[in-house]
């Protein structure tokens, strides 16, 4: 016989019989009436975010170095700052300067796209994020691929063994 604190037999006391007949039933449903129709189910999902995983760690560092190059490009603009304000330079000298700048400013400007192509358009489809989404939605639903992880679950008795 089990040992019943004051509390819980309160709480029992609360519960009738027919509550307590609901409650087992369910239980006895979740535990035994359901089967999970594809078995590799959750192998599968830790896959998939493995794969995501990869996927972003390799965005982070994509993003890790443009940010270095950003660094190093606000430098060179401080260089020319310094050197547009010394009479020491020729228009000639600037020029090049500038030219430089700019040019490294539209490498920039296309590294910047490409780094937002891979978070939205990208890898697949439409990119991390919707890779993302994807998944997540296969898991809680509103999935239009596969359906939720729940679609996975059905009572033993529409089982065809």
């Amino acid at each position: 016989m089990t040992n019943i604190d004051n509390g819980d037999t309160q709480i029992i006391r609360m519960i009738d019989d027919k509550k307590m007949k609901m409650i087992m039933n369910k239980f006895k449903y979740c535990t035994e009436e359901i089967q999970i129709k594809h078995s590799n189910m959750v192998i599968e999902h830790v896959e998939e975010v493995k794969k995501l995983y990869g996927i972003f760690q390799k965005f982070v560092k994509n993003s890790l170095d443009f940010n270095k190059r950003l660094e190093n490009y606000s430098l060179s603009i401080l260089f020319f700052t310094k050197c547009f304000n010394d009479s020491n330079y020729s228009e000639e000298d600037i020029l090049i300067l500038l030219n430089d700048l700019l040019a490294e400013s539209k490498e920039n400007h296309k590294l910047a796209k490409d780094l937002e192509n891979k978070l939205f358009l990208d890898e697949g489809d439409g990119g991390i994020m919707k890779g993302l989404k994807n998944f997540l939605n296969r898991i809680f639903g509103d999935s239009d691929v596969n359906g939720p992880v729940w679609s996975d679950l059905e009572p033993k008795s529409n089982q065809t063994d």
